[in-house]
């Protein structure tokens, strides 16, 4: 048996000489029978009616002395009784003692406690778990404080010792009955449960209704809560799928990186734990949470297409959940596989607001929907502007030689230049917007640092080429372009890969390719356009140190020079000739065309 949410009642009064007494009663479902023996031992007696003619089940009991209001199965040792085979109950008892696990139960072998005369039957549908005991694990009879039960079928695994999730037949929630065992009564008498004489007694916090519920990915995940206590808080979450996991996560920002998170799922090959508590530290797999755990009451169960993971706490991963307070900021996310990872797809939310756990009503989470499309628009148009435009508007200029005369080349590159730095522009405000809208915090890791730095380098080369590219500021200009521009294809080919590893798992694994597969290709036609650029410089330039001796009989108003490619603008009409403008070697270069007005003023110069 995995856990049974809440159910307690007063096992005796304060003092041993109430014990004197008996006690029958119902218990939710189920009846309750105790007696007092005469050698200090308890007849035990638990009665169900599971409504199967199955021989293939198990009946438990467990006892606690954490008080009524906060007794719970994984706080409590237990008896549990199995209808079975040779295959179910292997080599151990059909009655036996267990104690809880982080994942289960575990067969308790060591209690110093008598358990005698045990047995259980079924009458038609009607399970019976009868045996005698002092102690159940460390937990003397005479010290209980609260009571649960719970029933279920018995399976072909041997995980928890062949016990399946008990569903819907357990104890009722905070269901608590008070018995006087101290009234006035025949030794062996047996009797209802009566109220105590002079007060009612103070009940545990009602959450025998869902106390609330947040939905999220278009209604088909629910997350159920209630107060289990004044502190804790049972929780509940239902997704329609019968292989993954389901996590909710506190999260002061709605960021997943920084939150503390509870995982349940069933079917996932290298789940940490069935139902664990988890440190969210970075985009990847996480481990098991190495603090104190808070989590008991652990359950997973798939029913008809649903799972269903159910816990309770008052902290997850070290962080309280401030039952009683203004509530939490929560996250979720659903991954429906076989393969523990940090990919979920676009099945993620954020409730936005705080939840009250002591508040009913519907909460609407936000879905992920939105934030996965921005994430796509984000990285594809960063990509096709940092790995095609840019590069691609690169090559007029790199091959105007071999181009037609100016303009031509140049219109060419200012307006793919343009329309990408107008991309990049886009995407960049994409990015602020989802931030703002999800997290709230700005420039947190590299890519966005790297991101920021690329694309105020992007903004400052047509600002430089305006102002810096003509007088006395064009060496610097035609140094700071050539360089800002290789920073900006390095750049932003290797801040597109730091952002694909950023958002692995918030996609799903196909957009994931897709997008990887067009980063590939943008860095191939990076590479191609920088090696193209660096051939034709050593070209060029090695053809303007051979050709050095003929400009020395140029005229003296080419007197600035062309001393390298970049002031060669040659004129694909003449045979050995070079156009060439005054205003073109004292003012511009080749990267932009002479003014229309200065045409007049072109002169021919032979280089022979």
């Amino acid at each position: 048996m995995r856990s049974a949410t809440l159910v307690a009642i007063a096992w005796a009064a304060a003092t041993n000489a109430a014990l004197a007494q008996d006690f029958s009663g119902d218990i939710g479902d189920a009846t309750l029978s105790l007696t007092l023996e005469d050698d200090g031992l308890y007849l035990v007696e638990l009665q169900y009616d599971s409504g199967s003619n199955s021989d293939e089940q198990y009946l438990s009991i467990g006892v606690g002395q954490d008080g009524t209001t906060s007794c719970g199965m994984g706080d409590s040792s237990m008896v549990v009784g199995r209808l079975c085979t040779s295959e179910t109950c292997a080599d151990g008892e059909p009655v036996q003692m267990y104690e809880p696990t982080m994942t289960g139960v575990e067969a308790n072998t060591n209690s110093a406690g008598t358990l005698a005369n045990t047995s259980i039957t079924r009458d038609g549908t009607v399970l019976t778990l009868s045996f005698v005991a002092d102690m159940i694990g460390d937990v003397s009879l005479d010290d209980v404080q609260c009571v649960i039960w719970a029933a279920g079928d018995l399976t072909s695994s041997s995980d928890n010792d062949y016990l399946a999730y008990h569903g819907a037949k357990k104890s009722a929630n905070n269901e608590v009955v008070f018995a006087d065992l101290g009234s006035p009564a025949s030794a062996n008498a047996t009797q209802e449960p009566t109220a105590a004489p002079t007060t009612e007694p103070t009940a545990a916090p009602s959450s025998t209704e869902t106390a609330g519920v947040l939905t999220g990915l278009d209604g088909g995940l629910t997350i159920e809560y209630e107060l289990a206590s004044d502190t804790e808080v049972q929780i509940t979450m239902s997704y329609a799928m019968s292989s993954g996991w389901i996590a909710i996560a506190l999260s002061s920002d709605g960021s997943m990186i920084g939150s503390r998170a509870v995982f349940g799922g069933t079917g996932v090959s290298g789940l940490p734990a069935e139902v664990g508590e988890y440190e969210i530290t970075a985009y990847e797999a996480p481990s098991l949470y190495d603090g104190e755990t808070s989590i008991q009451d652990t359950s997973v169960s798939v029913e008809d297409g649903v799972m269903q993971v159910t816990f309770t706490t008052d902290a997850i991963a070290g962080e309280s959940l401030d039952a009683d307070g203004a509530g939490k900021r929560i996250i979720f996310a659903v991954y429906e596989g076989s393969s523990w990872g940090p990919s979920h797809g676009a099945n993620f939310g954020d409730s936005v607001d705080l939840v009250s756990w002591s508040s009913a009503g519907t909460v609407s989470g936000s879905d992920a929907k939105d934030l996965t499309a921005m994430y796509l628009a984000h990285g594809i148009m960063m990509i096709l502007a940092f790995g095609f435009l840019f590069p691609l508007g690169t090559l007029p200029s790199a091959l105007r030689h071999k181009l037609a005369p100016e303009p031509r080349w140049f219109h060419f590159h200012r307006a793919a230049q343009t329309l990408a730095l107008l991309m990049a522009l886009a995407a960049f405000a994409i990015a602020i917007y989802f931030v703002d809208e999800f997290s709230g915090e700005h420039f947190t890791n590299t890519h966005e640092r790297l991101g920021l730095a690329v694309i105020i380098v992007t903004c400052l080369q047509p600002f430089f080429a305006l102002f810096l590219r003509k007088g006395k500021s064009r060496s610097l200009w035609r140094i700071s372009h050539y360089l800002f521009a290789l920073f900006i294809f390095v750049g932003g080919i290797v801040n597109s890969y730091l952002g694909i590893d950023d958002i692995e798992g918030y996609l799903a694994d196909s957009e994931q390719t897709a997008l990887e597969a067009l980063t590939y290709i943008g860095t191939a036609v990076t590479a191609f356009v920088v090696a193209i650029i660096f051939v034709m410089f050593a070209k060029r330039g090695y053809k303007s140190h051979d050709n050095h001796q003929h400009k020395k009989h140029a005229s003296s108003t080419t007197s600035s020079g062309a001393s390298t490619f970049d002031d060669i603008n040659e004129n694909p009409k003449s045979s050995g000739a070079e156009v060439l403008s005054p205003e073109a070697n004292s003012s511009s270069d080749e990267h932009f065309p002479a003014d229309s007005s200065k045409d007049a003023s072109i002169r021919q110069v032979a280089l022979t």
